[in-house]
């Protein structure tokens, strides 16, 4: 019986595990010391530690990985999404040591890794793309030069990154030299190379993209495209297949440009090539060479399973797909359920209850009991409906996230509903910017609107917290059913205790998390509102500003430095 390693958590853990059981191969869970209580530890035919909670000392730790899988003897490796999943060198170590690796080649992560090479192949592959630049050099005054010329606004993003992070959008010359080093600053410390390039920014596009697939006989299929707009800190919430916003014309015209690009590149396995969509135009945003989050609504749609293609085709077996089989049905949505507030903030602890009482389909990594760790992002789960057209598959989804019932720290549910609910999501008019102009319709009104047509109600989930943030910030959904027996989401609310809220003088850590920079020394000058603290957690950004005018009597903490919930990070005179 071949054995795969897995070198990811969550909900992507738990759905490599099921693909491995389904083909017949045993699952052996390379995971970190908190993630001994997850639902993957439990589900896993085999278990190994890696290391500690931060990702540097276990799931980014490639000698670590391969060393275990040595020792365990796995035949294979899948690395799921983020952490190592698109980095080149560690898919050749893995291959070194004789361990099949689940994904693209080295080659393929490589040229697609370095968006400059990316470009160059798109340019080959006759792919439209937005001006850019990029220099090894690395000149900042070069940089500012060229950003004249291809015209502001323009987006600095790292040259070897994904996920949102090392972007920054720059919109006048006097804010060039700031975002700039900040944008290579975050680049370097997380993916360990500084090295940015600039491109036009577009104000408002669409983000559309298609999943392509390489099998072991050379032959590229595209797999339809997916909607991916509604976003916020360029990570995606909701995301649906088909796009609603392109013609027949225009699909075929996008799935020639992917097979064109994957063809052009030779690639082999699962891709995603991303676009932006403007004025009825296509421009290259980058190619994720790895498995997508948002995978799910493609296998509900073409009634397929990409990870199990993925294992067959890195253990060279032939697909049974057929042209003639693979047609897209019907229309699907998937939600992402992430440990946040409505507002964004993380929210770490036990789930004291988590479940989901509906029948579509739910990817999790968690149950009730589970920690969500601070080491890692917020997504826990992920809900995924199908539907005969868009309309039944929005209105099947608001009905099944009622059907989520959870306690003990916060989820963005109350999120979801109202932007499924908004006039731009449900006409399919959104755009990257939708969240930008979103506003969060206040919880109060909403609970007074939902008492006034209840009746007959009785709670189905009453558990209560404290909110660790204080604030009018909702804790959890208490689900009641009304007279027809329908589940209405009501948000509780609690008021700030007094005892715990922050003094003006002090600025205290809101979660555990990691001091990225300092603005101010001790004596400086600061103003109310100002920032004064970067802080990470759960890869997210948070500025900690001063509440009132004043100076830095005191500092606390060094750049780089871990901190828990509470730690008093400065204080002011």
């Amino acid at each position: 019986m071949k054995k795969i390693a897995i070198a990811n958590r969550g909900e992507v853990a738990c759905r490599i595990i099921k693909s491995c059981k389904k083909l017949g191969y045993k699952s052996l869970l390379l995971h970190s010391k908190p993630d001994e209580l997850s639902q993957a530890y439990r589900e896993a035919d085999e278990r190994f530690c890696i290391g500690e909670g931060p990702a540097s000392e276990s799931y980014l730790n490639a000698q670590k990985i391969v060393d275990a899988c040595v020792k365990l003897k796995a035949d294979a490796l899948h690395p799921g999404f983020g952490f190592l999943s698109e980095n080149s060198e560690f898919a050749q170590l893995c291959l070194d040591h004789k361990i099949l690796f689940i994904g693209p080649t080295p080659e393929n992560i490589s040229t697609f890794g370095n968006k400059n090479k990316a470009k160059e192949l798109c340019t080959k592959a006759g792919v439209p793309t937005l001006p850019y630049f990029f220099s090894k050099k690395q000149d900042l005054s070069e940089f500012k030069k060229e950003a004249l010329k291809i015209k502001y606004p323009v987006l600095i993003k790292a040259l070897h990154g994904g996920g949102g992070r090392g972007m920054r959008v720059v919109r006048t010359p006097d804010e060039f030299q700031d975002r700039f080093d900040s944008a290579k600053k975050e680049s370097l410390s997380c993916f360990g190379d500084d090295q940015v390039f600039i491109e036009k920014y577009l104000e408002s596009p669409k983000h559309i993209e298609v999943q392509i697939f390489g099998d072991s006989e050379s032959k590229v299929w595209a797999l339809g495209e997916r909607e991916c707009s509604v976003q916020r800190r360029h990570q995606k919430i909701i995301e649906e297949a088909p796009s609603a916003s392109i013609s027949k014309e225009q699909r075929g015209h996008l799935m020639k440009l992917s097979t064109s690009l994957a063809q052009t590149a030779n690639y082999k396995n699962a891709g995603t090539v991303e676009y932006l969509f403007d004025q009825n135009q296509f421009y290259f945003l980058e190619m994720n060479t790895r498995l997508q989050v948002e995978h799910p609504v493609t296998e509900l749609i073409y009634n397929i399973d990409l990870v199990s293609a993925q294992i067959k085709t890195a253990f060279n077996e032939k697909l049974t797909w057929h042209e003639d089989q693979i047609i897209p049905c019907g229309h699907a949505i998937e939600s992402r359920i992430c440990a946040e507030t409505a507002e964004g903030l993380p929210s770490i602890g036990e789930l004291k209850e988590f479940y989901y009482s509906g029948t579509e389909r739910f990817d999790s990594g968690f149950k009730t009991h589970d920690v969500i760790s601070s080491f890692y992002d917020s997504m826990i789960a992920k809900l995924i409906v199908h539907g005969t057209d868009r309309e039944q598959a929005l209105l099947k989804m608001q009905e099944e996230l009622t059907k989520i019932s959870f306690g003990g720290i916060e989820l963005n549910l109350y999120l979801l509903h109202q932007i499924l609910n908004h006039a731009d999501f449900k006409d399919a008019s959104m755009t990257t910017h939708f969240m930008n102009d979103f506003k969060l319709k206040k919880r109060k009104e909403d609970l007074e609107l939902g008492a006034s047509e209840l009746s007959y109600v009785r709670p189905v989930n009453t558990s209560q917290e404290v909110s660790p943030f204080g604030g009018h910030s909702p804790l959890n959904s208490n689900y009641f059913l009304d007279k027809n027996q329908n589940s209405i989401p009501i948000y509780a609310r609690f008021e700030k205790n007094e005892n715990e809220s922050q003094n003006k003088n002090q600025i205290l850590s809101p979660l555990p998390g990691k001091v990225l920079k300092i603005y101010k020394s001790e004596g400086d000058a600061v103003e109310k509102g100002e920032t004064l603290i970067l802080l990470e957690a759960m890869k997210m950004e948070h500025q900690l500003k001063a509440g009132q005018h004043g100076e830095i009597l005191k500092l606390n903490v060094k750049e780089n430095q871990d901190v828990p919930i509470n730690f008093k990070l400065l204080s002011l005179k």
